[in-house]
């Protein structure tokens, strides 16, 4: 299309007219408008930043309990590692002969009886002690009544 062409069919066509430019009642009515659709939107989000904040907190609670019960199976994970790493006890003392086994035996016996001997012996000093502290109290004349009360004080 030759250039001189299109110059022509501007001048042909009728010009624009403007829109006009809306009155305050307009504006206003205009501006409501927007003020509801926008308080429409601001409570639809509000209501999902809620029900978002919700999900967050049961998540959250549940990220917990999952965290804790990871760390009771980490401890129980240690506490296993550390008895597999024990030695047993059957695998620190060898397996004795009958003549072995008799012998340790009556060295346990003869120490048991040694100590019951060394209890005795205790328990015959601490009533030879009793007597001589009740032989003193019947000398003193006093009773046992009144030296509880002297040892309060």
């Amino acid at each position: 299309m030759p250039r001189g062409a299109s110059k022509q069919s501007k001048t042909n066509t009728e010009k624009k007219t403007r829109k006009a430019y809306p009155t305050i009642e307009e504006r206003l009515k205009m501006a409501e408008e927007q003020i509801d659709k926008l308080s429409k939107l601001n409570a639809s989000r509000q209501a999902l930043v809620n029900k978002t904040e919700e999900t967050l907190a049961a998540r959250r609670e549940a990220l917990q309990s999952s965290s804790d019960a990871l760390k009771k199976v980490l401890q129980r994970k240690e506490k296993l590692l550390a008895l597999s790493k024990r030695p047993r006890k059957s695998e620190n003392k060898p397996k004795l002969t009958p003549e072995e086994l008799t012998k340790v035996r009556r060295e346990a016996l003869k120490k048991a009886r040694a100590a019951r001997e060394a209890n005795k012996e205790v328990r015959k000093q601490e009533a030879a002690k009793y007597a001589a502290l009740m032989q003193k109290l019947k000398e003193s004349g006093k009773s046992m009544d009144d030296i509880i009360a002297d040892l309060g004080k």
